[in-house]
């Protein structure tokens, strides 16, 4: 399987082996597009293809695409080009993480190592779940939000669209969370 992710940082990379422990690294051919390429000074065996704007020229070439970039509008964009593209979003489950079978987590979204997803828990489009995040359940995480590390969420809380919950934030039970909200690390959300 031939897979495109957009953003070649830290978290791109750590998308990359994600995917490669998920599907074994003997199966999964991996090519980034970054726009600091070609002057982003690239880990160890990373494969910076092109920029963003070259998604157009070489997307298709490609089994599926992942947008691996921590701000929500510029996640939805990328993600937005992917689609109008035709092409296929890929989504990335790390082998540590525990999803239920009993949750729904839509194309495009990210959960990483450690992390816990609970029974009847909906996780949208383009949705980043970081390292040690746990959902209590049916949790609903609107499209392009992202939840950092070690966030603690209790069950029937609603995230809104395009949130972000930095690392440590705690969302007491039944929680509202309107879109676009920006929480800082370890803020409390209570009813």
């Amino acid at each position: 399987m031939r897979t495109l992710i957009l953003g070649a940082g830290g978290f791109g990379v750590a998308v990359r082996e994600a995917l490669q422990l998920s599907l074994g690294a003997s199966h999964c051919e991996v090519h980034f597009l970054d726009d600091a390429y070609p002057s982003k000074p690239a880990f160890p065996k990373i494969d910076i293809v092109g920029k963003f704007a070259d998604l157009q020229k070489i997307g298709r070439s490609y089994d599926n695409a992942l947008v691996a970039l921590g701000r929500n509008d510029v996640r939805r964009a990328q993600i937005e080009a992917i689609k109008r593209l035709g092409m296929s979003l890929a989504t990335v489950i790390h082998p540590s993480a525990i999803v239920s079978s009993l949750a729904q987590v839509d194309g495009g979204s990210i959960i990483m190592g450690a992390s816990v997803i609970s029974a009847g828990c909906r996780i949208g489009q383009g949705v980043i779940i970081n390292a040690g995040t746990i959902l209590d359940h049916d949790v609903v995480a609107e499209d392009y939000t992202h939840l950092s590390i070690g966030c603690r969420i209790a069950s029937g809380v609603h995230i809104g669209r395009s949130s972000t919950l930095y690392a440590g934030c705690v969302a007491g039970y039944g929680v509202s969370i309107e879109k676009n909200s920006v929480a800082a690390a370890g803020y409390v959300f209570r009813v």
